[in-house]
Formats: structure tokens, C-alpha cells, sequence
């Protein structure tokens, strides 16, 4: 009769757990990039309320566009140094953003709950746009292309970052777009 082998002891292994993402603070949770996020809802009264988180300190702003392009396309960008998010044209490819960016008249600044605020190593800008308004682009329920840029430092200027996307705003589905004459 043979013996058995000795079976070695092993220190238990401890089972650790991935971290949890954290909750999306919305709906759908869209990252545009590592440190950008996109959360928003489309409301039952044709509104949308979105919340554009930043890791750092800089403006933020989404834009909404028919056809990828900045320059034609409508934006939201909100800033420290303003104190409340506003609705803006996007008019030229230029280094200085009174060229660039054109606000909208007093008629035309209709976002409710509006707030930007950095805390806790984050700029967060929340509000509710009304998604078909007169002379902007229209916001839609299905396939949309939007536009993201921050920038590094909270005064309104050229961004550190910018980027585009396809979204359907009923599935959350979203996927990175080329924008035509990115590095202009």
C-alpha cells in the first residue's frame, strides 16, 4: 500500500472585489473621455438636464452640432469665472474666443437650474435645455451629434481638449465621431 502524498498548505486566498464604478448621477452616463463624463436625461416635458463633470479645474461645455463641425454648431459652456453656464454660437475657428464664440441674446438663454461650481477637484455644470428651440439645433431622441471641450483653466478660451460624438440620447448608445479638420 503506498502512502498518500502530503498535501502542502496554502494560505487562503482573500477574494477582493472590483471596485464599484461610481453611480451615474442620471439616466446615462456617457465618458467622453478619462476625465470628462456626460450624464443627462431627457425629461417627459421635452427638456434635457445634463451634468458635465471635469477632473480639474478649467470651463466645460457640450456642443450640438449637424454635422460634426464646431464652426455653425450651438454649445453650452459654463465657467467659474462667469458663474452660470450659457447657451453660445459657435462662429469661427480662431485662438480668440471673441471670434470663436458668439453669446446668445437674453431671449435665447432659456436653461433652468443652471449652476457650474468647482469642489472637491472637480469643475460640475448642470442645467435643463429646452431640445427644440427656434433658430438652434435641435436636440432629438434618437441619433444626435454633440461636441465636448474643456479647458484648462476656468477664464473661457482655447481648449485643452475637445472631442465628438454620435448619441442616441433613448439607448445611451454613444460612440467617438472624426470631427472634419480636428487639429484646426
Amino acid at each position: 500500500v503506498s502512502e498518500p502524498e502530503p498535501v502542502e498548505e496554502t494560505e487562503p486566498v482573500e477574494e477582493t472585489e472590483e471596485p464599484e464604478p461610481e453611480p451615474c448621477s442620471l439616466d446615462f452616463c456617457v465618458e467622453l473621455s478619462v476625465s470628462y463624463l456626460l450624464a443627462y436625461t431627457v425629461n417627459g416635458d421635452g427638456t434635457i438636464t445634463m451634468e458635465l463633470t471635469y477632473d480639474g479645474n478649467g470651463w466645460v461645455g457640450i456642443g450640438f452640432s449637424e454635422n460634426g463641425m464646431m464652426v455653425g454648431s450651438d454649445a453650452v459652456i459654463g465657467s467659474t469665472d462667469v458663474g452660470i453656464p450659457q447657451k453660445y454660437r459657435l462662429t469661427a475657428l480662431s485662438v480668440d474666443t471673441d471670434t470663436a464664440i458668439q453669446l446668445m441674446s437674453p431671449e435665447e438663454q432659456t436653461l433652468t437650474d443652471a449652476t457650474v461650481e468647482f469642489k472637491d477637484g472637480q469643475t460640475v455644470m448642470k442645467f435643463t435645455k429646452i431640445m427644440k428651440e427656434p433658430n438652434q439645433i435641435e436636440i432629438s431622441m434618437g441619433n444626435n451629434i454633440m461636441l465636448g471641450a474643456y479647458g484648462a483653466r476656468p477664464t473661457i478660451g482655447l481648449h485643452a481638449r475637445k472631442m465628438g460624438f454620435a448619441i442616441n440620447l433613448s439607448s445611451g448608445a454613444a460612440e467617438e465621431k472624426a470631427i472634419p479638420f480636428m487639429s484646426a
